[in-house]
């Protein structure tokens, strides 16, 4: 794989990326009550992903079952 091509599928990620982002932000347009800005969406996941890892590379079994539970319960929701 040549630098190319990485770049290649780095900009279809991005594209990717934009296209979720847009889509959500159309849907959190059109509910008539307010959420959550994508910049505190955002913020949220990256925390519990943050103590995810923490706890993961503490080898602490509980709590990592524990962020996953909440991981899994926000990304429901």
């Amino acid at each position: 794989m040549d630098d190319d091509d990485v770049s290649t599928i780095g900009s279809q990620e991005q594209s990717w990326l934009e296209g979720k982002c847009k889509s959500l932000q159309t849907y959190l347009d059109s509910i008539p009550y307010e959420c959550e800005s994508l910049e505190e969406m955002q913020a949220k996941l990256e925390f519990i992903i943050s103590r995810l890892y923490i706890a993961a590379k503490a080898k602490n079994w509980e709590l990592v079952t524990a962020w996953d539970g909440l991981l899994q319960w926000y990304l429901q929701h």
